[in-house]
């Protein structure tokens, strides 16, 4: 038997979330709006959801994905809107599990 313990595998999700204290560096304003759309649209469909991005975010929806993706592994996104946090890399691992 092996005394170490064993090593989560790829694909699994983190058991542990990140605490809220040594968030790091501080959200900027634009990763501040792209988690709060981010919360909003979470209920939309896909054509207002992709309005609603180009007019508040003020980019097009790919490019907030791509950030948002990135936020999602940052501290500071955890503890300024832990729920949402969750729930999108909860969503984003069942898509890794599906697809890769």
């Amino acid at each position: 038997m092996s005394d170490q313990a064993s090593a989560p595998e790829a694909g699994e999700p983190d058991s542990e979330l990140p605490e809220t204290e040594g968030t790091g560096r501080p959200l900027t304003d634009l990763e501040q709006r792209i988690l709060q759309a981010a919360k909003i649209t979470s209920s939309m469909a896909q054509g207002p959801r992709d309005r609603y991005i180009r007019e508040i975010v003020g980019m097009p929806p790919t490019r907030y994905h791509q950030i948002l993706n990135a936020l999602l592994d940052l501290p500071a996104a955890w503890a300024a809107e832990p729920a949402t946090v969750k729930r999108l890399r909860e969503r984003r691992q069942r898509n890794r599990d599906r697809y890769w």
